[in-house]
């Protein structure tokens, strides 16, 4: 009985020495792959053949360690391939955008703030005190705001609406209503100020420059349903289309220049990783 335990162990173990011997010959095999793709510069098909290693020999522990150093070699390529690319459309949008820019004021409060803003003449504050307007700018970190100042009955506005004959669009809520929302009442009269930020006042901006020709009415939204509105000058309509043109453009050069430094860190990180001593 021993001796048929002891011989069927035996072949087993002859068994699994051979399947592991056949498997590190087909991992070597995608490893020679891996390589001839790296030099063809097909990197989303050596990426599945690492995946392939890991997933069909996961007990190959020196076959899965040597795809590491392929892997890295394919994510410094592919970030020095985002440096090049990025680079050359930061060559053409970043004069666009710097010529945009001219037609903006920084306001900074340096004691205060750590980011300035870039509002256009006809939409700053102080032009427009008292009365209903929207201040729409971005800052520079191409973030677009969009300020909706109110003043009369309260109105306890969460939301604005853009009309333009039969079409319209609206603002979404604010993620953080309460720290957007500042409301104050003085001689019977509320002064409600209400802040949309991307996501929340892009679509809004994006409907008055696209109808910047035709007349547009912008009213407010409380829980309550609509209320107060008031028509947009021509003069505001284009000077919020301008700001919506050249916050685009401030938005893609920043997302270029974020992508290119996302890229280098990469890059460096890989290298310093490469170049630290085996222990």
């Amino acid at each position: 009985m021993k001796a048929t335990i002891y011989f069927v162990a035996v072949v087993m173990l002859l068994a699994c020495n051979n399947q592991r011997r056949i498997d590190a010959k087909a991992a070597d095999q995608r490893l020679r792959n891996i390589e001839q793709l790296l030099k063809q510069g097909a990197y989303d098909q050596a990426k599945n053949e690492i995946d392939s290693i890991h997933a069909l020999y996961p007990r190959l522990v020196d076959k899965r360690k040597a795809t590491q150093a392929f892997m890295d070699s394919i994510l410094c390529r592919e970030a020095e391939r985002s440096i090049v690319y990025c680079d050359s459309l930061l060559a053409l949008k970043r004069p666009h955008a710097e010529a945009l820019e001219a037609a903006f004021k920084v306001e900074k409060d340096e004691t205060y703030q750590t980011i300035g803003s870039f509002v256009h003449p006809l939409l700053r504050t102080e032009v427009n005190a008292g009365q209903n307007f929207l201040k729409v700018y971005t800052d520079e970190e191409a973030v677009l705001y969009v300020i909706s100042y109110y003043a009369g009955s309260k109105q306890a506005h969460r939301q604005l609406k853009a009309t333009s004959g039969d079409l319209f669009a609206e603002s979404n809520l604010p993620s953080n209503e309460e720290g957007a929302r500042y409301t104050f009442t003085d001689n019977g009269v509320t002064w409600e100020m209400l802040t949309f930020k991307d996501e929340e006042a892009s679509p809004l901006v994006a409907f008055i420059a696209q109808q910047v020709d035709k007349p547009i009415k912008i009213t407010l939204k409380s829980d309550a349903g609509e209320s107060a509105s008031y028509f947009l000058s021509t003069r505001v309509k284009k000077a919020i289309a301008e700001t919506y043109n050249f916050w685009i453009e401030k938005r893609d050069v920043t997302l270029l220049e974020r992508e290119i430094a996302k890229s280098k860190a990469r890059i460096e990180t890989i290298r310093g990783k490469q170049n630290k001593p085996q222990e």
